[in-house]
């Protein structure tokens, strides 16, 4: 049974996973190291940097910010696209039309924008039309400005807004926020983990960093390697690592640069996730987007750290046991190993590097030596199961 169920669901993951649309990531002049594949856009130094979230997390202010520090052109949809164009204030808008049709209007809207090189700031509702957001996605970076609801809800009592989609019929601010963030969830490139009344200032540094890193091609090295000697050219991509193990030298792969930090009040903001979500967040600064997009490394967690997979809700439970001493549970998983934590996660990341990556033998095979740790490992399951096998050697 447990056999006929590990099927199941390494089948539903391989499938799905084939619906995802892949092309070739062009940062500025590393093309020859970006072999991925694993986002739909390609980036350029024309690139728009485009600000999504909710009503009150700062948007515009922090848009102004970026575009006096980074000497671009900044663009309101709300104030220089919607309400010019239709010659009424927004809330007058959404009466007149209402929801379901204000948000078709306001996405025709977002599709007549023509720019290039700008700082652009959606309305909160823009992301509610798909069509849309993947009209406006495909020209430039989009940057989710996470920013806590407690604070967002403040922020709109105290400003008493009247434009905000799903107002005029009552909804409540609280269900409209929460709708609002799993929209969000599917549409960016680069998530802020805004910290409780962070400042815009604050913020817009920590778009100015990401977007730093995004450019940047980090890459990996070898614990025995010196990693000022190592150039761009020589490090190792997050793909090629995942195919690899360990490096040529016996050493083990770490980033070449800095690893990043989380500040407190970023850490208070995981507290109470659920594991995957906290996961997510803290991978998102780990991994660059070009190397594994957010929308397939959810994707992935998703797979790895469900009930389906482990008993406990938690995935990995936290026990009090007395005092300040505290027992971390890692038996939960399908072989009730601690080995459940990282391997329902990797070998969904192997078999996307060996979809997107081109390492041969002379005759064109693929050929992988899986050296079984623990009886039924999880990788030769999901690699065995996929339209690789036929290249999986199972020792």
């Amino acid at each position: 049974m447990l056999s006929t169920l590990k099927t199941s669901i390494l089948w539903r993951f391989l499938n799905e996973t084939k619906a995802i649309t892949t092309t070739t990531i062009c940062v500025k002049n590393y093309q020859h190291r970006r072999r991925l594949n694993t986002t739909t856009r390609i980036f350029s130094d024309r690139s728009n940097i485009i600000l999504m979230g909710s009503p009150g997390s700062g948007k515009s202010t922090v848009a102004r910010i970026l575009a006096k520090k980074l000497n671009k052109p900044s663009i309101d949809i709300d104030n220089d696209i919607l309400e010019p164009m239709w010659g009424v204030k927004i809330s007058e808008k959404l009466k007149e039309k209402g929801s379901k049709h204000f948000i078709e209007e306001e996405g025709k809207a977002l599709m007549t924008v023509k720019a290039e090189n700008s700082i652009i700031s959606l309305t909160g509702s823009n992301p509610l039309h798909d069509e849309a957001m993947r009209y406006i996605a495909n020209t430039g970076y989009v940057i989710f400005l996470d920013y806590p609801a407690k604070g967002i809800l403040q922020r709109l009592h105290k400003m008493k807004i009247d434009r905000i989609v799903g107002q005029e019929i009552g909804t409540p601010l609280t269900d409209i926020l929460e709708h609002r963030q799993m929209t969000y969830e599917q549409a960016y490139d680069i998530r802020i983990l805004c910290e409780e009344n962070e400042s815009p200032e604050s913020v817009s540094e920590k778009v100015i960093e990401a977007l730093a890193v995004l450019e940047e091609d980090q890459g990996y090295v070898s614990t025995r390697q010196d990693k000022d000697s190592v150039s761009v050219q020589e490090r190792t991509s997050l793909g090629e690592i995942l195919l690899q193990g360990l490096a040529p030298d016996g050493g083990l792969y770490v980033p070449a640069l800095q690893i990043p930090c989380l500040s407190k009040g970023e850490w208070s903001r995981l507290v109470n996730m659920s594991y995957r979500d906290r996961a997510l967040r803290i991978m998102e600064r780990l991994i660059n987007p070009c190397d594994l997009h957010p929308s397939k490394l959810r994707l992935f967690l998703e797979r790895a750290y469900n009930n389906e997979t482990f008993s406990h809700e938690k995935i990995f439970p936290v026990r009090h046991l007395k005092d300040n001493h505290f027992l971390l549970e890692l038996f939960h998983g399908p072989t009730a190993s601690f080995k459940d934590a990282a391997l329902q996660l990797m070998p969904q990341m192997f078999v996307d590097a060996l979809r997107h990556n081109e390492f041969k033998t002379d005759s064109s095979r693929w050929v992988y030596s899986v050296m079984g740790l623990y009886c039924h490992s999880e990788l030769f399951y999901i690699l065995s199961s996929s339209h690789h096998s036929e290249n999986v050697i199972h020792c």
